[in-house]
């Protein structure tokens, strides 16, 4: 009879301690669901990756695609650009001096050849002005007076020059000659002035 008493006072206690055992099972498991959690969280370093930064600004982030060579190594457009309408000034393309030159007509840059083609004496004392129909503007030589398209570069014709300095010209000019070539000349968000060198006279 006493064995019996022990053993029913025994079943309450045993099914205490395995009621007791649930909760110890449920708090492990949400441990180990936490710990997985802070494992599989991002880091530092993949947030940074992701954080959306801009890259650097270029020459090509002007809206136009091309080949942009920077003019005199960057130098403030008023150091090295004509500032007054007509005016024309050799510039530096990626080291390079005495090729190509700047014509500033209005508020527009213009890049070109700094020589002409028929008598190869540099363009830089040539004439801006209107063309004669009103639509766009032309280069004169000063020696020559071989006449070009600042639109195109297209050599249009040829004024003959009285005088001396005719004559010298006549000389000098006994090739046909060939169109100049017109490069876009952009500044940037900088302030730095660059020379598209892609030829392209279809847009």
């Amino acid at each position: 009879f006493r064995l019996l008493c022990l053993g029913l006072l025994a079943a309450p206690a045993l099914t205490f301690t395995s009621s007791r055992s649930m909760p110890t099972t449920t708090r492990r498991v949400a441990r180990q669901a936490t710990l997985t959690m802070r494992k599989g969280r991002p880091t530092t370093k993949l947030s940074k990756a992701s954080s959306g930064k801009k890259p650097a600004a270029g020459p090509n982030s002007m809206g136009k695609a091309g080949d942009w060579a920077l003019l005199n190594g960057g130098a403030k457009e008023e150091e090295f650009l004509p500032m007054e309408d007509g005016g024309i000034k050799s510039v530096d393309v990626r080291g390079k001096t005495g090729t190509y030159m700047a014509v500033r007509r209005g508020e527009t840059l213009i890049g070109t050849d700094i020589s002409c083609t028929k008598c190869k004496y540099p363009l830089l004392s040539a004439e801006v002005r209107d063309c004669a129909d009103g639509d766009g503007g032309e280069l004169k030589c000063g020696l020559c007076g071989a006449v070009y398209s600042l639109e195109t570069g297209a050599l249009t014709g040829t004024e003959a020059k009285g005088g001396i300095a005719g004559m010298f010209g006549n000389m000098m000019a006994k090739n046909d000659g060939s169109d100049l070539e017109i490069f876009e000349i952009k500044k940037d968000a900088k302030g730095k002035v660059y020379m598209d060198m892609k030829i392209d006279y279809s847009s």
